[in-house]
Parts: structure tokens; sequence; C-alpha cells
């Protein structure tokens, strides 16, 4: 909110510490428009399910928000 405060065009991604779904989601519910994550998805036991985890989480945090 304070960046958008000063410059609504500037878009907030938050990348660093996010290893859960509940990392991206939490991010995308603060205020980000978008979040990223590598040592989240190749260290997770499994990588190809940890990255289903994360687009499910950034979807429900966005149609949340955005109903």
């Amino acid at each position: 909110k304070a960046v958008h405060s000063i410059n609504p065009d500037i878009y907030v991604l938050q990348g660093a510490g996010i290893s859960s779904g509940k990392d991206v989601y939490d991010v995308i519910k603060n205020g980000a428009v978008a979040t990223g994550s590598s040592s989240g998805i190749f260290k997770a036991a499994d990588p190809a399910a940890m990255i289903e985890e994360m687009i499910h989480a950034v979807r429900k945090a966005w149609d949340e928000l955005h109903k």
C-alpha cells in the first residue's frame, strides 16, 4: 500500500524467502503482484508438486483479492 500510495504504476514483487504455497499466498495477499522462487522449488522433495502448490496458491490469493 505504501508503494502504491507513491506511484500506483509500480509493481511489487517478492522473491526472497519463498519456499511454500503458503509463502506465495501470503505475499500476494499482502500486495505483491508477483513472486518468484527457485531454491524453494529445487530443494523441495517433489519439485513438480511444489510448483503445483505454488501455482494453486497464487491463483487462490489473486482470485480472493479480485472478486
